[in-house]
Parts: structure tokens; C-alpha cells; sequence
């Protein structure tokens, strides 16, 4: 069918870091637009901005699947009890991805936006 991949489907996709497997579930443009009031910002001049990093904090919120086990996250959250991390609560996925190295956390939130805005990304080839 005509202009099919501009819909989003319940269809996980498989980003893999080095071998460091992540599944995301692609954003929907009512996913985003529920967000505008939690990233979007006034300036110093009272002009509406987008907090890029509030932005990328929410995008984190569709990792359905992590390649690091129960453990691995209890120990860099400071749990005493391991929780996978389908278990965790929004607030919980975020400190995690926090703890990572900036290099894999910001290649990750690079291919999560090539992902949500493949547009974009074609433009960029051109």
C-alpha cells in the first residue's frame, strides 16, 4: 500500500550497539504531541524551546527491551532487590540509562531519532 511506513506498528525494532541488543518501540506522533508540555520550555526571552534533554529522557521511556540482566541493573541503581527491566518505572529506566557511558547512551538516542524521524535522516543523505 501507498505511504504504509508512515504509519507506526506495534512492530519492536532491534537496535544493536556492538552487539548490545535494544528493542524500541517507535514513537507515535500522538505520543509526541502528548509530550510538548513536558519538553517544551520558555527561554530567558519567554520563547517557546525544546529541552532536548527532557525530550531524550521520554524517547528512553519506549525501550521495551535492555541487553543488561536484573542484576546489572540493580547494581547501578542501588537496589536491593534486581528488577528487569520490564519492571521498572519510568523514573527507574531513565536513572539507569543515566549510569551508562555518554558514548552509548548518545549513539543509542541517535538511532532512536533516525528511527522516529527516518525523513530526516534521508534528508541528511542528499
Amino acid at each position: 500500500m501507498a505511504w504504509e511506513s508512515d504509519i507506526v506498528t506495534q512492530e519492536l525494532v532491534e537496535i544493536d550497539l556492538n552487539g548490545r541488543k535494544f528493542m524500541y518501540q517507535p514513537t507515535t506522533a500522538g505520543q509526541e504531541n502528548e509530550w510538548l508540555k513536558e519538553y517544551m520550555v520558555r527561554d530567558e526571552a519567554g520563547n517557546l524551546t525544546q529541552d532536548l534533554a527532557k525530550l531524550n529522557e521520554l524517547k528512553v521511556r519506549n525501550l521495551a527491551e535492555v541487553p543488561y540482566d536484573a542484576g546489572t541493573i540493580a547494581r547501578a541503581l542501588g537496589l536491593d532487590n534486581p528488577k528487569e527491566w520490564k519492571d521498572l518505572n519510568q523514573d527507574a529506566r531513565w536513572r539507569f540509562m543515566k549510569t551508562l557511558r555518554p558514548g552509548i547512551l548518545g549513539e543509542l538516542i541517535q538511532r532512536i531519532n533516525r528511527i522516529d524521524n527516518p525523513a530526516e535522516d534521508d534528508a541528511a543523505k542528499n
